[in-house]
């Protein structure tokens, strides 16, 4: 409940019931009259009553009922604008416009493939037998018929297909084929005031969300439809109670609490975590930032090959992790102290420092990103006054071009050990950003073919994508030799182009308010890559890191490729039957 006074007047708004808030005033005196509306809403959904209230009267004259409105903001952050207005419909419950304002302060981003079809929905109620599947499979089949009927019909139809996807466009609607490509995601979004948004991506719209607290944590045990099931959630509050939800409506699907009993005999307390290793930092340093590879990173190729044709042999360690700690150090020479960062690489498995670099007069924001076998991470210098970003790559060793034949083969094993005291070498860069950096990210695809880039969120509110090989630790400082430049290597330069590639802005003229967090997701197609930002702004899009090599452009002459189908298949049985026709009149002969 919340109370907003004046003068001479008491407003009060307060949950009536589950679906109902009250207005109320109170007056001192005759100044003005009293009022007294309800909106109607689901309290619940947003959280359950009213945190705060903002009231304003314009038409105060006396002896007349005022025409009063009010902005409730509910406990889930959510803005309800309500009025006892006669001119406000009924129908909407005085209830004029709702603001989900909780996705302004988002806390945890997470993706997953919902069931698209009613069919694909109903099919995941339980695992089907042999004679389901063969009804889902005609179903399937049917729907597919009736695409390629609709699509034929407005094939050599110009206008009408024209009209088709303007109207399509108006509306938001997703594509089409989105959930054949992958496109058709959720993105689920927990804020910190504890709202759980399911937000479909291609149509922009909220598909469903709940008021779950701000003491839970999202994870996701399931992110695509398996096994009779589909995409499931898992909420983990502070007091170890896990909560599963349906990622396809947001239902509760189980619960359970601390200690308790699992199986017949077996309780939870027979699980205990034991400390494995512990690395122990300086009290003045403050851990400032993470990184970590991406949940669903796939690497093509475990190697580099060079222009000479040798091998760099990458370091892929999944367990390794990055730490950023900063922390204030007297300066060699000089009373003052200084603001220095150390950035380590850490096998989790082990604990072991694989890595650490040093930097003086570093000063937050840190932004970390890490893939495969390299890590970048930015800071700010307060003595250069710049943004400097470093590139890091690691490798295991090194394969000449003479060293692989059938005669000849490197020693190395398939598996590896986190406890193996071999360490990786290490190439490191240092490169000057022209501008403050707010987030880091790095695209991902389905099956690590594509070359990956990193997205830089800027403090201008847009993101910019730069290809690694601009900041490549392996960038020769001498002119480039024709081995390097048949790689791809570009000489080192230590500005970063930013502003010369307009093209490379995925946000184009537009911009995210604050923008502190970019999360990607791999779709079906190799190409494609899809990118989630937010701040005080939301923004999503489709990019293509290498362009788009396995998608036809959407200008694209499908007539005249059915045409040379068509004649390509009259020629062939054209020339099938003079073929038959010559070598009867052969045999007669």
């Amino acid at each position: 409940m919340e109370s907003v006074t004046d003068d001479s007047v008491l407003f009060h708004a307060a949950r009536s019931t589950d679906i109902v808030a009250q207005m109320t005033s109170y007056t001192v005196g005759k100044s003005l009259s009293p009022v007294s509306w309800e909106a109607e809403l689901d309290l619940a959904s947003f959280g359950g009553d009213v945190s705060r209230a903002f009231v304003g009267c314009p038409n105060t004259k006396k002896d007349s009922v005022p025409s009063c409105r009010a902005v409730l903001v509910l406990k889930d952050d959510a803005l309800i604008m309500t009025s006892n207005d006669e001119e406000t419909d009924a129908n909407n419950g005085n209830v004029q416009w709702v603001r989900e304002e909780s996705l302004a302060n988002i806390k945890r981003v997470r993706w997953i493939t919902p069931a698209e079809t009613e069919i694909e929905k109903q099919a995941l109620k339980k695992i089907p037998s042999f004679m389901e599947e063969v009804e889902l499979e005609i179903k399937h089949l049917q729907q597919l018929v009736e695409k390629v009927m609709t699509f034929s019909s407005t094939l050599f139809d110009e206008k009408s297909r024209q009209r088709g996807v303007d109207r399509s466009r108006a509306a938001r609607k997703e594509p089409p084929n989105a959930h054949l490509f992958g496109f058709s995601k959720y993105i689920m979004i927990l804020t910190h005031s504890g709202k759980l948004f399911a937000i479909r991506a291609e149509a922009s719209t909220v598909a469903w969300s709940a008021f779950v607290g701000p003491e839970y944590q999202l994870f996701v045990t399931r992110d695509h439809p398996a096994l009779g099931s589909g995409a499931e959630l898992l909420l983990v509050s502070n007091s170890t109670e896990l909560v599963w939800l349906d990622g396809d409506d947001g239902h509760q699907l189980d619960a359970a609490r601390a200690g308790a009993t699992i199986g017949a005999s077996r309780k939870s307390t027979d699980y205990r975590a034991r400390e494995a290793w512990s690395i122990v930092l300086p009290r003045e340093q403050q851990v400032i930032a993470t990184s970590h590879h991406h949940d669903h990173s796939v690497v093509d190729s475990a190697v580099t090959i060079t222009g000479d044709d040798s091998l760099l042999i990458k370091y892929l360690n999944p367990n390794l992790f990055g730490l950023a700690t900063i922390a204030s150090e007297p300066s060699e020479g000089d009373n003052e102290a200084t603001s220095v960062l150390h950035v380590s690489l850490i096998d989790s498995v082990a604990g072991r420092i694989i890595h650490r670099a040093r930097h003086s007069h570093a000063t937050g924001p840190v932004r970390m990103v890490q893939s495969e076998n390299w890590l970048v991470y930015s800071y700010w210098n307060s003595k250069e006054k710049r943004t400097e970003m470093v590139s890091l790559s690691l490798f295991d060793g090194a394969v000449g071009m003479h060293s692989l034949n059938p005669w000849k083969r490197p020693s190395w094993t398939s598996s590896r050990s986190s406890f193996d005291s071999k360490a990786p070498f290490v190439l490191q860069k240092s490169f000057i950003y022209p501008t403050k950096i707010t987030s880091l990210g790095v695209t991902v695809t389905a099956h690590g073919i594509t070359p990956q880039s990193v997205l830089v969120g800027m403090e201008t509110g847009q993101i910019f994508k730069l290809t690694r090989n601009f900041i490549d630790p392996r960038q020769p400082e001498k002119p480039l030799t024709p081995e390097e430049q048949a790689e791809g290597l570009m000489m080192y330069s230590p500005l970063v182009p930013v502003y010369n590639r307009p093209q490379a802005m995925l946000t184009y003229n537009r911009t995210v308010e604050n923008l502190n967090s970019i999360s990607t997701a791999a779709a079906e197609l190799e190409s494609t890559t899809l990118v989630f930002a937010h701040g005080l702004d939301m923004f999503y899009v489709r990019m293509t890191p290498a362009k788009s090599f396995d998608l036809l452009p959407s200008d694209f002459n499908h007539e005249m490729l059915i045409l040379l189908c068509l004649t390509f298949l009259a020629v062939t049985f054209g020339a099938k039957a003079l073929a038959q026709r010559k070598a009867l009149q052969t045999a007669w002969k």
